[in-house]
């Protein structure tokens, strides 16, 4: 009899020891599908925000990125740029080599603007078809022209043939910089409609230039001594 109940107790023993393996078992394949799915949480959430044909940030990445920044910037009492970007005689490209070399042209542009802009903080985004806009914190009028300026020249360095370009023989880009001091009155639109007009008015003084608004008083803004950078009209008068 003492036999038989100590064969019982050690078989339990073997079975509770069993199911404690099982459980270990269950529990590392559910911390396993757990991991898989925040990965692809995680790759989902990146798609989301990443244009799918340049691999850069899309229009809302860039519009999420331009609010938060705006308020870090209302709070810090720091000035936010923003450079509109846009590729000149696009449509003319395309017609002349065909969508899939236009498709190329703009990974090629997209890859190096966002190579370009250089510090982590900032952001390079596709704004739509063949327009690309940056958000600079902390940058200053100053420091957005010559930034602008310096990717307009990266792009013409590309060198990509464009024959039916009319501003010279390369693709290159027209850009029109804004910069603001955010306040409670004021709104992230205003600074990327001040920065859209002045790449309106790039596009009308000949393309492959940088135009920025005037100064609060009107005066011009200084800039580098390249010849493409102007001020933009002052239509307050």
């Amino acid at each position: 009899m003492a036999f038989h109940h100590l064969s019982n107790w050690v078989g339990g023993a073997d079975r509770v020891q069993e199911l404690e393996g099982r459980a270990r078992e269950l529990e590392a394949m559910l911390e396993e599908r757990n991991h898989q799915l925040e990965e692809a949480n995680r790759a989902l959430r990146k798609m989301a925000t990443i244009d799918g044909l340049t691999g850069i940030a899309n229009h809302r990445h860039f519009r999420d990125f331009l609010e938060a920044e705006w308020r870090r910037a209302l709070r810090d009492r720091s000035p936010v740029s923003v450079i509109m970007i846009d590729i000149d005689y696009f449509k003319a490209y395309n017609d002349t080599f065909g969508h899939q070399a236009g498709d190329d042209c703009l990974r090629r542009v997209a890859e190096t603007l966002h190579r370009g802009v250089g510090r982590a903080g900032d952001l390079m985004a596709r704004y739509g078809g063949e327009e690309f806009v940056a958000v600079l914190g902390e940058t200053d009028v100053d420091g957005a022209l010559a930034l602008a300026d310096r990717l307009r020249a990266q792009i013409e360095a590309l060198r990509i043939p464009h024959p039916r370009s009319l501003c010279g023989r390369w693709v290159t880009i027209s850009c029109g910089t804004a910069t603001m001091f955010p306040s409670q009155d004021s709104h992230p639109d205003e600074l990327v409609g001040e920065a859209d007009r002045a790449l309106y008015q790039a596009k009308r003084e000949g393309r492959n230039r940088v135009v920025t608004p005037p100064a609060p008083a009107g005066d011009a803004v200084p800039v580098a001594a390249t010849g493409s950078v102007v001020p933009f009209p002052d239509r307050r008068h």
